[in-house]
């Protein structure tokens, strides 16, 4: 049986050290990109938002490029999921073709670690009491940017793949 974390959210606090086997896929229509947004300290919380909103939009419309996004969402917790984006692809061929593309280029100076959820849905490794602000930080589930005004807007126009 694998881990239960690993496969609601395709990560775990754990890595190699974990019990169960965290197996890795060669093709998923959803794709993590690990610790992608780097954590800023010392600024308002209005500039934190800003910072989140701009990174969660140049990465969904860096995806856009390859085909219709279904789902994404970036996480915020301060543990092992900070700054992690995640993007569902409709399609498995534009995932892949996002991922050929991505894999090796920089973002905020690093060179991107990109690699295949084994989730079929984002919305089940999303921490459910972290939206009712009844959770800790140190929950293993995404705890979702709330990027409403922003992916409102980006996926009207990601309709256009329809």
């Amino acid at each position: 049986m694998t881990c239960e974390f690993y496969d609601k959210t395709g990560c775990c606090k754990h890595g190699h050290n974990c019990s169960r086997p965290h197996p890795a896929l060669e093709l998923s229509n959803t794709l993590i990109f690990e610790g992608v947004c780097p954590a800023i300290r010392n600024v308002s919380n209005i500039l934190q938002v800003n910072f989140w909103n701009n990174v969660y939009e140049d990465l969904f419309l860096r995806c856009d490029e390859f085909g219709f996004i279904q789902d994404c969402a970036l996480s915020i917790n301060q543990n092992h999921l900070f700054g992690t984006f995640f993007v569902q692809f409709k399609n498995l061929n534009d995932a892949q073709k996002c991922y050929e593309t991505l894999k090796n280029q920089q973002y905020a100076g690093k060179t991107l670690k990109l690699r295949f959820g084994p989730m079929n849905t984002l919305r089940k490794g999303v921490c459910i009491k972290n939206l009712q602000k009844r959770c800790n930080d140190e929950c293993n589930y995404i705890h979702q940017f709330d990027a409403r005004d922003v992916a409102k807007e980006l996926f009207a126009y990601n309709d256009r793949w329809r």
